[in-house]
């Protein structure tokens, strides 16, 4: 109904209730079911002040107009994707997520650790899209006892050409790391990804080329990690990302999922160790620390990172892999004389380099894709369920084959404790997953660790470190 007639006709409404109209007295109110536009044509009827061929056709023009707002949003809910909120026409929507992932640990042979049932993680994210280009993403992370921000960033996509992102996310450097928690092959990442950068603050350009064919990432960065209030020296790290399908449209079905990659990060830092993402440790699976840099140790110059990825998926198989190296510039460490004085300072250059190769075979014949510049959800083909014509889930068999190593002068030079810890370990992983449905997947993980040297946890002696894995997780 067109808003001056509705001013009218309200007006018209209130002077007749007013003065009162001759032997309506005592009609009835109309129902109040109808809504206030449906009352005042139905005042207006038994009044007699609209004919009944005015009435109908603004009746019919009030119902219309309902129709129309009711039907601008719609709530969808989505497995695996969340409960949104969506404007039809796709201006807008609202959508709320989360994950759930409860993890046991049960340990094999001589060990500080203890099994254990732990929440791994527990988090709840709200995503907001608004006149068609800009997006919000915050996600809350609760697992482990503790409660802080995961995510928090905004992105501005005008075409899948380039889009811009600011605030917290996760920086482009490793396929393993961007690969999603709820979809990585194994429970926890190999030993290198250890090295890499994870979430920062930061501004990043980023796009897609050739529709699947080449995917670029260009970012400036804190290099501090997550959560820290202001970044602890005026300098910057950069980072830049390339991946590559360069046999996609060749025709062939083989090369269609295959891709290499090349990543680098740069940046001067002047810090101490403990001051790093990850305070300086390596650590295992489990969590046990077989590399840490003595916190005196200082950093006074630049911090390069590079490495080189593949992943390629044919039918139900799919390998993926990549190495890397992180060279740390300007290390040093103040020596002590013999009465406890200062006796120098010593300076060196060193490095740390480690990789990992995995295989995927999804047994229930599902195929693994390559999307956004890292590997696609796996979806059943068919959802598991009781009874006649229901599907099994999907099936997933891993393995995988992981090391780290570094420089031999971070333990001879005293960066690192050499009766404590290790320069180098290597070991495996072999992993069955089940994805029941889009939404909940079980897993169970056996790994096995070697270490170059003998380790000390919590004053046991170590060689190697064995143990059981296993989730239960809930996307939703």
């Amino acid at each position: 109904m067109d808003k001056k007639l509705r001013l009218m006709v309200g007006a018209l409404v209130l002077t007749v209730l007013a003065l009162g109209a001759p032997g309506q007295a005592d009609a009835q109110s109309p129902p109040a079911k109808l809504s206030v536009n449906e009352q005042i044509l139905q005042i207006l009827l038994e009044r007699k002040i609209v004919s009944q061929q005015q009435y109908l056709r603004l009746k019919k023009q009030v119902e219309q107009e309902r129709r129309e707002q009711a039907g601008r949003y719609q709530a969808v809910y989505q497995p695996g994707q969340g409960l949104s909120l969506r404007a039809k026409d796709g201006s807008a929507s609202v959508a709320l997520t989360g994950r759930l992932q409860l993890d046991g640990k049960a340990l094999v042979g001589d060990h500080s650790g203890h099994s254990s049932f732990y929440v791994r993680r527990a988090r709840l994210a709200a995503r907001v899209k608004w006149h068609r280009y800009f997006s919000a993403f915050v996600e809350a992370e609760f697992g482990k006892g503790k409660a802080a921000l995961n995510d928090g960033y905004l992105t501005i996509a005008f075409q899948p050409r380039w889009r811009l992102r600011f605030g917290q996310f996760k920086q482009p450097f490793s396929l393993e790391e961007l690969h999603s928690d709820n979809w990585i092959w194994t429970i926890e990442r190999s030993l290198a990804n250890r090295l890499v950068p994870s979430r920062d603050m930061g501004a990043m350009v980023f796009g897609d080329l050739g529709r699947g064919a080449l995917y670029y990432f260009l970012s400036v960065y804190n290099g501090n990690g997550k959560n820290r209030a202001a970044d602890i020296d005026e300098a910057k790290d950069i980072a830049l990302r390339v991946t590559l399908a360069p046999l996609r449209y060749t025709g062939s079905r083989l090369f269609k999922d295959f891709y290499l990659g090349a990543a680098v990060t740069y940046g001067v830092q002047h810090s101490e160790a403990a001051d790093w993402v990850g305070g300086g440790r390596l650590t295992t699976q489990a969590g046990t620390t077989w590399f840490k840099v003595d916190p005196a140790v200082r950093q006074n110059g630049g911090r390069l990172r590079w490495g080189v990825e593949l992943f390629w998926s044919v039918g139900p198989l799919a390998v993926m892999g990549e190495f890397m190296r992180v060279n740390y510039n300007g290390l040093e460490l103040d020596t002590t004389g013999a009465e406890g004085e200062v006796g120098g300072t010593t300076t060196r250059d060193l490095a740390i380099w480690g990789g990992y190769g995995q295989v995927s075979w999804m047994i229930t014949g599902e195929h693994v894709r390559f999307r956004g510049g890292k590997p696609a959800a796996v979806r059943p083909r068919r959802n598991f369920g009781w009874g006649a014509g229901q599907g099994w889930g999907a099936w997933q068999l891993v393995f995988r084959y992981d090391f780290a190593r570094a420089d031999a002068a971070w333990l001879d030079m005293g960066y690192v404790d050499r009766d404590a810890y290790s320069d180098g370990a290597r070991g495996f992983t072999l992993g069955l997953n089940w994805y029941l449905n889009e939404m909940v997947r079980c897993m169970v993980n056996f790994y096995s660790y070697r270490f170059d040297r003998d380790i000390v946890a919590n004053t046991v002696r170590m060689s190697r470190e064995q143990g059981f894995l296993a989730r239960i997780q809930l996307v939703f």
